[in-house]
């Protein structure tokens, strides 16, 4: 009865795992894929204004449906420098952050790059994370609704038609 119910469980599983194999066999082909492989030039252009010890701030959840898991794959892969916040699901291996304060870290970052940020939370970017450089990609709802464009604590250092730069300014850290 247990072999009858572990076939029957593998068999219902079947189809997905043959459209996966058949995924990952034959490559991405969709928009996200496309962006995710232009990316080398944008995180080539973070490097240009950001130290090697620096923090970097993007969208936690930038080209997140790349993969079967939610992770901002291509900071991860490609940016070489230290991340404000890297996305709720590498907290939870990488950080003791109590659960509470992941959430609400992780909520506000989302707001800020969907362009729902208050002057608060540009503040507590370039302040309480010590974010030295952000990166706005056409994909950001902060695209069109930019909180850093008329921030005080940011300026933009570089742009393209994909993205923007900014960098921290003194009003944020002086001295």
């Amino acid at each position: 009865m247990a072999a009858t119910a572990a076939i029957g469980l593998w068999l219902l599983g079947l189809p997905e795992g043959i459209a996966a194999i058949h995924g990952y066999a034959t490559g991405r082909t969709d928009a996200d894929g496309k962006v995710f492989a232009d990316t080398p030039a944008l995180w080539q252009a973070v490097r240009r204004h950001a130290g090697t010890s620096e923090r970097i701030a993007n969208n936690p959840a930038f080209l997140a449906d790349v993969t079967p898991w939610p992770v901002n794959l291509s900071w991860a892969l490609l940016a070489n420098r230290r991340s404000c916040f890297a996305g709720r699901e590498l907290t939870l291996a990488a950080t003791s952050l109590p659960r509470g304060w992941r959430e609400e870290i992780s909520a506000q970052f989302i707001r800020i790059f969907a362009g729902d940020a208050s002057p608060g939370d540009v503040r507590e970017m370039a302040g309480r994370y010590d974010c030295r450089v952000v990166v706005v990609t056409a994909q950001d709802g902060a695209w069109r609704q930019d909180p850093f464009a008329s921030s005080p604590f940011y300026r933009q250092v570089e742009s393209s038609q994909w993205w923007r730069i900014y960098r921290v300014t003194t009003a944020a850290h002086p001295g």
